[in-house]
């Protein structure tokens, strides 16, 4: 507060108290990382009073513990959340009213696969907080794509057209590799269930009960791509093309590690060269 001048004027000597007074009461509250970083803040400030001060960030620029980024990440999302909210009310008031019944159910069945992805994410990782972690990042991954989806699924000529045997291809492909990660899940979950209290098969189920939601959202997706296709190219076929982009999409979140390398979660085989 005393540093960004935030709910108080800016006082670099305060500042400086509050933070010498923590390190030598309250150690535990700073790692030596952001002793440095708020140390290092104060004194730039000090040293060009002529200039604005540069803001400290505690999320971009202190958070160094998963319980720290655990909480940046919920904040997050909050934000995101409200982000996506807009976003779909904007693209509803373009549509009529029985386009507007579809969207209404690809948006509810998007939130359903959404709290899946986050439970299949999180259940990939041994529990603690870096799963909850998981949850968060692929949320985000899933609500970033759906957005782009729904722009192109409700704009006119907004899809770019796709062959029927591109998307059987891509769909033929995203099925092996949802097999295969379960499969290698269930695998490297031999041995380590017991003893971390991680049990493998919850991925499993909601693997499973992400792939359901997910089948219905891309279907309604289709459904409101069709009626809403204005395109005049012969031979295009707005719910093929919809279907394509929402299987490829699916692919990159069926490889998404939301929290990176990891010993429970490998990558998945290579994806074919899936040209629309």
């Amino acid at each position: 507060m005393h540093l960004n001048g935030e709910g108080t004027a800016r006082d670099l000597q305060k500042a400086e108290s509050v933070l010498v007074a923590g390190e030598k009461n309250n150690p535990d509250a700073f790692s030596g990382n952001q002793g440095v970083t708020l140390g290092g803040a104060i004194h730039a400030c000090r040293q060009s009073p002529d200039k604005p001060c540069s803001r400290i960030d505690y999320c971009k620029d202190l958070a160094d513990n998963t319980f720290d980024m655990e909480v940046c990440s919920a904040v997050a999302q909050v934000s995101q959340e409200v982000k996506l909210g807009r976003s779909i009310a904007a693209v509803k008031n373009t549509l009529s009213p029985s386009d507007r019944a579809t969207f209404e159910r690809a948006v509810a069945e998007f939130k359903a696969y959404q709290l899946a992805e986050m439970r299949r994410a999180s259940d990939a990782v041994i529990p603690g907080t870096l799963s909850g972690l998981a949850g968060a990042g692929q949320a985000a991954f899933v609500r970033e794509n759906f957005t782009k989806l729904i722009a192109e699924a409700s704009g006119p000529c907004m899809l770019k057209p796709a062959s029927p045997e591109a998307y059987h291809a891509a769909n033929a492909h995203l099925r092996r590799v949802y097999r295969e990660d379960i499969a290698r899940m269930l695998n490297q979950g031999r041995g380590v269930d017991k003893k971390h209290g991680w049990v493998s098969t919850d991925y499993r189920k909601a693997a499973q009960e992400s792939q359901r939601h997910w089948l219905r959202l891309r279907e309604l997706l289709a459904r409101l791509s069709a009626s809403r296709s204005r395109s005049p190219l012969e031979g295009f076929d707005p719910a093929v093309a919809a279907k394509f982009a929402v299987t490829t999409t699916r692919l990159a979140e069926l490889r998404n590690n939301p929290i990176g390398p990891s010993n429970y979660q490998d990558q998945t085989s290579a994806a074919p060269q899936l040209s629309p």
